[in-house]
């Protein structure tokens, strides 16, 4: 079979296409991630810990549940996803730089409200415990796809929200890891 220039091109654009497709898909997630972590924000602010709040405590329940399996689907479509490229690897990078005020904020004031959970304490510490470990994966998947420049970048991010995370984990009585 005899490759002609024009075969070779329409391949080449084909296969950055579905790499740039796998980025803007991880983009989308992440933009996904930073809606949850919202909501999750807002009705730990709502919980103030006496039985009318105790919805609101169950709803943080759920949405750190939920938070948990947009990550995780997030995490699953990094690892489906080939070398993000450029500018796939920017536009990711920017995407989670994003996020990451919310999600601090969102760890701040989980931590702030640990006295208003009180006896409810073990259960937001085990739902700290799997989002850090959920977010540490998908953030190794995809550092794993970035472009050099922006993996460089990467652990001074990661360690950002590494901390974040294991001050709400110490508010609630646990250690950090």
């Amino acid at each position: 079979m005899k490759l002609s220039i024009g075969s070779i091109c329409l391949i080449a654009s084909t296969t950055i296409t579905l790499v740039a497709a796998d980025a803007a898909a991880v983009q989308t997630q992440i933009a996904v991630i930073g809606n949850y972590t919202s909501l999750l924000r807002s009705d730990v602010n709502n919980y103030n810990g006496s039985t009318p709040g105790l919805p609101w405590a169950l709803q943080v329940q759920q949405d750190a549940v939920n938070l948990y399996r947009q990550i995780e689907q997030g995490t699953t479509l990094a690892k489906a996803s080939g070398n993000f490229g450029e500018p796939g690897s920017f536009n990711v990078a920017a995407a989670l730089l994003s996020i990451t005020g919310t999600v601090k904020g969102t760890l701040s004031d989980t931590a702030a409200k640990a006295p208003t959970f009180d006896d409810l304490g073990p259960l937001v510490l085990g739902s700290l415990y799997q989002l850090k470990a959920s977010t540490d994966g998908f953030g190794k998947a995809i550092v794993d796809n970035l472009a050099p420049i922006e993996k460089a970048l990467a652990p001074a991010v990661q360690a950002d929200l590494d901390n974040s995370f294991n001050s709400a984990i110490t508010a609630y009585g646990g250690k950090p890891n």
